[in-house]
């Protein structure tokens, strides 16, 4: 990519997750093993870091991590909206601008494009960040382009992601943003190629809208699911969604080569994936991401813990998304943290013991139960605790 290799990295020639994130990177090793992908490049990080500079903002953004995990949820809210002003408010260099000006003419003169996130240490077994992160899809000027990669670049410090970042105990402070054409999607979905809860090792869980994804990742629509045999490739249909029809042979067939694509990736990278992909208008599957499959890895903890759907089932029957998961999560917290302050609870006493109020509640095979440990806990603090 001559005279823009300092802004722009060709996806796959991206040999280095921390030059702009898992998401990126898992893009490159994609196309590297010839599986296909809609292509594109990266704006690394090192292009952010000198636009943060160039924003004066580092140092406000260094205090804001630095009392990130005892701030309040109105010093949160002050910050993210004083970073992301000053980072959208601030004009892209001149030599970046031109480079994506000569690189998308190039490469794509009439179609709109997809301007994604690809944070470091997104898309990582501890955390996947899902559903966190902004992406601009149909852009379809260089000005509009100017301010997606910006929006992008905020989204980094929204007030989600801050407390998303709180909760786990995370600093985001490093991303790329990859630049790739739209996909015109007929069908979008996820594939885990590993039953989430673990209790049939033998199947793979799909998960599917028609259209574009984002939808489905971000929650606001329930998808179909179908069950895919890992050895036999047999398809058990699980649920329809309201107004969709069941899977009739074209797309039994779409499936199974996406099932295929993600075993290929699973062996590629020795973990169970969780993987995004779509069905474009001519049938042809393309993948967008991919991931370690993080409850599956989670159920390797060591510590074990008692978890029971009681109550919560009633108000949360199907899955749900790892967005709305991170909103639940802050909720049922801040709900019995102001129980305890009304059983004579100190801050402190409440402060010391923040692992278990953070997480008062769990994912387990995608749906919401109560963590028992954790609230047993916590009853073991209040008066008369031990006898409770």
């Amino acid at each position: 990519m001559s005279g823009a290799i300092e802004f722009l990295i060709d996806l796959d020639a991206l040999d280095d997750v921390t030059i702009a994130g898992s998401k990126a990177f898992n893009l490159g090793r994609m196309a590297r093993l010839g599986l296909p992908t809609p292509g594109g490049f990266v704006i690394p990080d090192s292009v952010f870091q000198q636009h943060l500079s160039n924003a004066r903002v580092l140092p406000d953004i260094a205090d804001m991590q630095a009392g990130l995990a005892s701030a309040s949820r109105s010093q949160l809210e002050s910050w993210s909206a004083s970073v992301r002003q000053r980072i959208t408010g601030t004009g892209l260099a001149a030599g970046l601008l031109q480079a994506l000006r000569q690189e998308t003419q190039r490469r794509w003169p009439r179609q709109k494009l997809a301007v994604r996130s690809s944070a470091v240490g997104e898309d990582t077994i501890r955390s996947s960040f899902a559903g966190q992160l902004d992406s601009q899809l149909n852009v379809d000027s260089p000005a509009a382009l100017e301010v997606a990669v910006k929006a992008t670049w905020a989204s980094l410090y929204s007030l989600r992601v801050l407390v998303y970042a709180q909760q786990n105990r995370l600093v985001a402070q490093n991303m790329g943003v990859i630049v790739q054409p739209m996909v015109p999607a007929r069908m979008s979905g996820v594939l885990f190629t590993r039953e989430p809860t673990g209790r049939q090792p033998d199947s793979m869980l799909l998960e599917y809208v028609p259209g574009l994804g984002e939808r489905l990742v971000s929650g606001e629509v329930t998808p179909s699911r179908l069950r895919i045999g890992r050895n036999t490739r047999s398809v058990t249909v699980e649920y329809i969604a309201s107004g969709a029809d069941s899977p009739d042979a074209q797309t039994l067939s779409e499936v199974n080569d996406v099932a295929m694509l993600g075993l290929t990736l699973e062996t590629s990278y020795g973990l169970a994936q969780d993987v995004e992909w779509c069905v474009d208008e001519n049938g042809c599957v393309m993948l967008v991401q991919c991931r370690p499959a993080t409850q599956h890895a989670h159920r390797r903890a060591s510590r074990k813990y008692h978890f029971s759907n009681a109550n919560i089932a009633e108000n949360f029957p199907e899955p749900v998304s790892p967005f709305l998961f991170s909103i639940v999560r802050p909720g049922y917290s801040a709900y019995f943290r102001n129980l305890g302050l009304g059983f004579g609870l100190s801050r402190r006493r409440i402060d010391a013991a923040a692992d278990a109020f953070d997480n008062i509640v769990g994912l387990q095979g995608g749906r919401l139960y109560y963590n028992l440990s954790n609230i047993h806990r916590l009853l073991q603090m209040m008066p008369g605790g031990q006898w409770l």
